[in-house]
């Protein structure tokens, strides 16, 4: 009898836990807060297309409207910094971006291939921070660098 018991406590604790997880693996405040990222993510992502770089003014632009988003969301106190340590390297993005873009415009290819690596690197660290936080779509980055 005992042995059905505490069964039964394995499979309701299971079932509890995987409730409380949610589909993606996090719940709560924490997820409403990753799915509405991902939201904005994704219009950034088909504003930018495959490229990063490639039209650097409107990539600017794209992370830009985006990062304001994010900073606008009301983050829950659940993983709180990696979801800021996410946003910040989304705003040194588009500001990468815009060094690329000022560069182009003096025609100094020197700093626009010093600022690509800058947009690469910050993109890779907007995706493990995204990816951290479980915002799937953002982990995905903003396309691959040019």
């Amino acid at each position: 009898m005992s042995r059905i018991i505490r069964g039964s406590g394995l499979v309701l604790l299971a079932a509890l836990l995987l409730a409380a997880c949610g589909s993606d693996g996090v719940g709560g405040a924490q997820g409403a807060n990753a799915a509405a990222a991902d939201e904005i993510c994704e219009i950034a992502q088909d504003k930018v297309g495959r490229v990063l770089g490639d039209d650097p003014e409107a990539d600017r632009d794209a992370i830009r409207e985006a990062t304001e988003q994010l900073m606008a969301l009301d983050a829950p106190s659940q993983n709180r910094n990696t979801f800021e340590l996410f946003v910040q390297n989304t705003n040194n993005l588009w500001i990468a971006l815009e060094d690329v873009h000022q560069s182009l415009l003096v025609n100094d290819t020197a700093r626009a291939d010093r600022a690509r690596e800058t947009v690469a690197s910050n993109n890779e660290l907007v995706m493990r921070y995204a990816g951290q936080y479980q915002a799937n779509e953002c982990a995905r980055g903003f396309g691959r660098p040019a």
